[in-house]
């Protein structure tokens, strides 16, 4: 059974999980499009493949 310190104790947990996750996600996303804003050789023979104009 739970006590009232742990039922207390359960709400805070989930937001912090939350910012987590989010970080993590905005550090993929940041670090993805990083490599295209920089001009990595493998993302520019990438676009340079996919591009529209031949």
């Amino acid at each position: 059974m739970m006590s009232m310190s742990d039922v207390q104790g359960l709400p805070r947990r989930k937001p912090a999980a939350l910012w987590v996750l989010k970080g993590l996600l905005a550090v993929a996303f940041l670090s993805a499009g990083g490599t295209k804003i920089l001009g990595a050789p493998m993302m520019v023979e990438s676009f340079q493949q996919n591009s529209l104009q031949g």
